[in-house]
């Protein structure tokens, strides 16, 4: 939702916020020195593959000065009953990403990513309502679309795949992607044919193509 042209600034401000407001949480008035280096890089996921995928690195001092004190003392991270850490990060950062949102992708932000959402869990229903297209990899699969965002979605397959946790849930993998959302839909039908006809000849990029005659 974050235009491109504005996604590195997005993320230089998220990180100088989140580490300045972290250290001023915890109550180290000099700061911190740190540095970060700015990462492009794109998804390599299968359920999202290839989306621009900004991001920094930071690295922090082992110590710190503390002015009180007149010394530098150790720089650690709890993770107990008393303090956590990790969480106040995690909160600092819910909140920076929220205020940085309405100014770069509007005010209308978190009602536009649930209309998305909402669409998304629409185009799953497919898995509910027809049988499988056919097999991949001796799963039952369906042929599919899941929207990428305003301009552009990807075509692929639904199936129940196992996550990172090791839950098996219904997942989408695309194999065509950044189509229009008037491609995607013929692109769909014709993987759904060839699903039907044999998916173990269907591999990711080839043979499925983004321009297609509608006759298919």
């Amino acid at each position: 939702m974050v235009p491109r042209d504005q996604r590195e600034q997005f993320i230089r401000l998220l990180t100088e916020r989140n580490v300045e407001g972290f250290f001023d949480a915890r109550g180290i008035d000099t700061g911190v020195e740190y540095s970060y280096v700015h990462h492009h890089r794109n998804t390599d996921g299968e359920e999202s593959p290839n989306q621009h995928d900004p991001h920094t690195h930071v690295v922090l001092p082992g110590t710190y000065y503390d002015a009180d004190e007149g010394r530098r003392k150790p720089l650690y991270f709890s993770k107990n009953k008393s303090v956590d850490h990790i969480e106040m990060l995690h909160n600092i950062t819910q909140e920076q990403m929220a205020d940085l949102m309405d100014r770069h992708a509007g005010r209308d932000w978190e009602q536009h990513y649930d209309k998305l959402v909402a669409i998304r869990e629409q185009q799953e229903q497919v898995a509910v309502t027809e049988p499988p297209h056919g097999l991949w990899e001796g799963n039952p699969v369906w042929a599919g679309i899941r929207r990428t965002d305003d301009e552009i979605s990807a075509a692929g397959i639904y199936s129940y795949f196992e996550n990172r946790e090791g839950k098996t849930t219904l997942q989408f993998h695309p194999l065509v992607p950044y189509l229009s959302h008037e491609e995607v839909e013929i692109t769909a039908g014709y993987l759904k044919e060839r699903l039907q006809e044999d998916a173990r000849s269907i591999r990711r990029d080839d043979e499925v193509c983004p321009t297609l005659d509608p006759q298919f």
